[in-house]
């Protein structure tokens, strides 16, 4: 979730620098060090001049070049030079070629000289730079380097290793693999269990936590033994793990479909972001250490730096969750709603960069950029269902346009691929809400290529509703498409995707035949919906109840319907209420109450004209 958690190699010597400067190529550093801070100023700023940012960078580099190639330089200060020259060549450029042969050079230096932990940061470095053209190498590199940490026993380094490990093969490239990367996690947990180091070790469970959820309903159980283990450390004094495993916990939830769950623990993370946290010394570009035992008990502690969040991110990021969980229940209280629009709000004023004060090089202000943009289009896509919870069509579908525009500009394609299901899931949704059912399934009909992922089993589903309506009439291809995913669905772990199951099976089935079976779908989907809050689908649960399952006290049916109508409105889908207000009249009218029969015979004929209204809107959608 957020930006993933990056571990940054320290830089094994600085450049010394003061007031006054004697020695040349110390100035050279210095001054590199000065154009370098100045350019990382303006780097994600609205106002960002791109022409003066490569001077300024042009400028460094020929300072450090100076400093390297001009001066004859003590050992161990030209390792450190080489590895700061090759840090900027690595992040500013793509001369990645010169970076590798500075680095190479600088490693047979330090090892010369036994500057292991110089050693280490160049091959730290080396593998970043080695993974963007030749991953596999920089695997097997990666590999000997944390082979090599692990038998001299140097717990620091093996740690940074293995988390570089896990963030490389966590990336959306052709090496993603989750195992590897969980592994590596493991490994790393299992040594800083060993060694004591508490906050190592919450951090690797938190980061395999967050991985499995990745996965869906397949990685939760994993991911709750993990977040189980992380949470047996006490995190006050590393806040940023605090709110992390707090966000995993609601996640986990989430993908359980554990409503009431969702809601206490949102209020507890909502209280400790209003409680006592330093935001003060939050910096200003998110990143955070971790404490690492010495190696030798009277060693100088050691800490491992992190990229994550800055605090603003950090709340836009709350904002979309709050949004996200109480989006069941907006057509009642627009809360939804409200959180959602405070998070774009959010975003909006940090994709200008004047509410981030940060320094960034122009790739990671343009990394930090494309995370915010997917942020602010997750948020629009929670809109859109927001809008289309309480029958706000119009809305919803300005809404998408807004959702199709950023989704354009997000340059980073492998962003996109990893988006645009839901893009698509959306899309079909207004298009079904509105009346366009031929595009709608065709939308749906593109996700069920994993009728396995929560994604696929809703797309076969609503498509299957489609199929067997009155304009599509393919019963046969509908029962298909819900035969298909019934392994799936009809046992599976997030029950609200259970109940929708039975809910669509329920409409399948003819009125009359199998109502053992019809009344055993239904009431499994009205203790679902129930216990979850869920109006909207329990308007439909109950609208099938009263609709298919006979029942002949007239005057029990009746109020029957009217739960249902109290439900309905509860929703505050007007579809819904126009139907179970007729059926609630029908009802009436059986248990000879005529005129309050009219009353709510009028009131569903005004809900029907404002759907029709609507209905229409999808036509060039």
């Amino acid at each position: 979730m957020g930006d993933r958690l990056a571990p940054d190699p320290p830089s094994g010597a600085s450049s010394s620098s003061s007031s006054t400067i004697t020695e040349p190529h110390l100035l050279f550093v210095a001054l590199a060090d000065s154009y370098l801070s100045t350019a990382h100023s303006t780097g994600i700023k609205e106002s960002f001049d791109s022409d003066l940012y490569q001077t300024l960078v042009t400028a460094a580099i020929r300072c450090l070049e100076a400093a390297l190639y001009e001066f004859k330089l003590q050992p161990k200060f030209e390792a450190a030079l080489r590895l700061r020259y090759a840090s900027v060549l690595e992040e500013e450029t793509e001369n990645v070629t010169d970076a590798e042969q500075i680095l190479h050079k600088g490693i047979l230096i330090a090892g010369k000289n036994n500057f292991q932990d110089l050693k280490f940061a160049m091959q730290h470095l080396l593998v970043r730079i080695m993974f963007r053209m030749k991953p596999k190498a920089a695997f097997i590199l990666l590999g000997q380097q944390i082979n090599e940490t692990e038998v001299l026993s140097i717990a620091y380094w093996t740690y940074s290793f293995r988390f570089l490990l896990a963030s490389l093969r966590t990336q959306r490239t052709d090496e993603q693999e989750d195992n590897a990367a969980v592994s590596s996690l493991r490994s790393a947990a299992d040594l800083a269990r060993r060694r004591e180091d508490h906050h190592v070790y919450a951090l690797a469970n938190l980061m395999e936590a967050s991985i499995l959820l990745g996965q869906g309903i397949a990685g939760v159980d994993g991911a709750k033994k993990a977040l189980t283990k992380s949470q047996s450390v006490p995190l006050q004094d590393v806040p940023q793990l605090t709110f992390l495993f707090q966000m995993l916990d609601i996640m986990s939830a989430t993908v359980q479909g554990a409503m009431t769950e969702m809601d206490s623990k949102m209020k507890i993370l909502q209280e400790n972001l209003d409680g006592n946290v330093p935001w003060k010394l939050w910096p200003a570009d998110g990143t955070f250490v971790v404490p690492v035992k010495p190696l030798y008990e009277r060693g100088k502690p050691e800490e491992l730096r992190f990229r994550w969040l800055p605090k603003a991110d950090l709340w836009a990021l709350v904002w979309f969750l709050s949004g996200s969980i109480r989006t069941h229940s907006n057509g009642f209280d627009k809360k939804a709603e409200a959180c959602l629009l405070r998070g774009q709000e959010m975003i909006d004023g940090l994709l200008t960069g004047n509410a981030d004060p940060g320094l960034y090089s122009v790739a990671s202000a343009a990394s930090r950029v494309t995370w915010r943009k997917l942020l602010k289009l997750s948020l629009t896509l929670q809109l859109v269902y927001c809008y289309a919870c309480r029958s706000a069509w119009d809305e919803a579908i300005s809404t998408l346009r807004q959702a199709e525009t950023q989704f354009g500009n997000i340059s980073d394609e492998s962003e996109q691929r990893f988006i645009k299901p839901w893009l698509t899931f959306t899309t079909a949704v207004v298009r079904h809400g509105t009346g366009n059912l031929t595009r709608a399934l065709s939308s749906y009909q593109t996700l069920l290529t994993d009728r396995t992922s929560e994604l696929g089993i809703l797309a076969a589903l609503n498509s299957a509703l489609i199929l067997s309506g009155p304009k599509t009439r393919n019963p046969n291809r509908a029962q298909d498409l819900v035969d298909g995913v019934a392994d799936y669905a009809s046992n599976h772990r997030n029950p609200l995707i259970q109940g929708a199951y039975n809910v669509v099976k329920s409409t399948l089935q003819k009125k009359g035949e199998n109502l053992n079976t019809l009344r055993s779908l239904l009431s499994t989907a009205n203790r679902i919906f129930r216990q979850s809050g869920v109006h909207h689908m329990l308007t439909i649960t109950l609208a099938l109840v009263c609709g298919r399952v006979f029942n002949p006290d007239a005057h029990h049916h009746a109020n029957m319907s009217r739960a249902t109508l109290d439900c309905a409105l509860k929703s505050g889908d007007r579809l819904w209420q126009a139907t179970t207000r007729n059926m609630l009249a029908d009802a009436l009218v059986r248990a000879n109450r005529e005129s309050e029969a009219k009353t709510f015979r009028a009131a569903s004929e005004q809900d029907r004209k404002f759907v029709e209204q609507y209905l229409n809107l999808g036509t060039n959608l």
